[in-house]
């Protein structure tokens, strides 16, 4: 078995190499971990010394060597320890191992965020000469005076994104040994009004149907439609695969879905045929990649947002009406022709029932009870 840690047997990609004991004139316990300055592996040496009897001193060097390896194998680095008794670990490392971290967990758009967030933080640290100051020293002024610079001629809504990005942060320092408490935490979000988009009513639809199909984009036009009608984000349509269509079901896999429920959509009949043209296609490729035709490259929902940016421009719609208009316009749509909103709930995979009855407000049940119905 390799005595190399579970990254592999290349001492370079290693976090570690576990102790071993050195049996010669001078006892000794010896390991590698890796210098979080350099990236690499640098080895530790622990005499054995005492007791005066050497089988003494190898019963030693054992107990030593097990303990040192659970640690190593629970994360602990002993150049990063030194780093906090020395004064602490500086911006600079703790925000390169956070990133380290997220690139193996998130999404490429989240991924796009996060750093996007990050950058606005160095670049205030930078600029005040903090970047290589140790986090622990960060103080709730400097939150003020950051905040106060970050969130300058911002939305309400965007300078929320900044708090709760911040916050999360520095729970990570926190969590991580590198600061003490989180003083995001005393940062008070700001009011939000509840904004929808604009319903997009039938006529302007078909407008949409017409001009995409005589251009013939039709994949972007089955796009919209899964959007539209089966009420999947647009993130989710992007990561969908070939291998996710079964019969006359598509299944959103956990790891695509936003709230990471794996959940299946019905394809409507008359969408069943397109869907045809997948046939012969290897399982794993996406079903909308470039020209929004099935292929091996995942496209950014910077992709769709061009695209329906475009074609709005083309035909000279408000900018009120948006591609995630479209999911808002099904759900309301649904919720007016009595479809159970719990049922909504389920089919726009919605995190509370109240935030899909927040869409029956743009129902036009006050028109329908006006003229239809409860007439003496």
């Amino acid at each position: 078995m390799s005595q190399y840690s579970k990254q592999g047997s290349n001492r370079n990609l290693a976090e570690y190499i576990p102790a071993q004991i050195s049996n010669k004139k001078i006892v000794r316990v010896f390991y590698y971990a890796k210098d979080p300055l350099t990236g690499e592996l640098r080895r530790v040496v622990v005499k054995c010394n005492r007791p005066r009897l050497k089988r003494d001193r190898l019963a030693m060097a054992r107990q030593l060597c097990a303990a040192i390896n659970e640690r190593l194998r629970r994360g602990w680095n002993p150049f990063v320890e030194e780093m906090k008794e020395s004064g602490g670990v500086c911006f600079e490392m703790a925000l390169q191992w956070y990133m380290g971290e997220k690139e193996q967990e998130l999404r490429p758009d989240s991924l796009r965020c996060y750093r996007s967030y990050v950058r606005v933080l160095r670049q205030w640290l930078e600029g005040e000469g903090y970047w290589q100051s140790p986090v622990c020293l960060w103080q709730l002024s400097h939150t003020e005076r950051f905040m106060a610079a970050a969130g300058s001629g911002i939305a309400n809504k965007t300078y929320n994104g900044y708090v709760s990005f911040y916050r999360s942060l520095w729970n990570w320092f926190v969590e991580q040994g590198y600061a003490v408490e989180n003083p995001f935490d005393r940062v008070k979000t700001k009011r939000v009004d509840t904004k929808f988009r604009d319903v997009i009513p039938p006529e302007v639809r078909d407008q949409i149907r017409d001009y995409l199909l005589g251009r013939g984009d039709t994949g972007f036009y089955q796009v919209c439609q899964l959007c539209y009608r089966m009420l999947i984000r647009p993130k989710e349509i992007l990561m969908l695969r070939v291998e996710d269509v079964r019969g006359d079901i598509i299944r959103i896999r956990p790891e695509v879905a936003k709230n990471h429920n794996e959940r299946e959509a019905a394809i409507p009949e008359d969408l069943r045929g397109w869907f045809g043209c997948l046939k012969g296609v290897p399982g794993s490729h996406y079903i909308f990649s470039k020209g929004y035709r099935p292929g091996k490259v995942l496209l950014s929902s910077r992709d769709i947002g061009r695209s329906w940016s475009n074609m709005r421009k083309a035909l000279g719609f408000s900018d009120r009406y948006t591609f995630y208009s479209l999911k808002d316009t099904g759900i309301t749509e649904m919720l007016e022709r009595g479809v159970p909103a719990k049922l909504v709930k389920e089919l726009a995979d919605h995190s509370s029932l109240e935030m899909t009855e927040r869409y029956t407000h743009r129902s036009n049940a006050h028109a329908i009870l006006k003229y239809d119905v409860l007439k003496f």
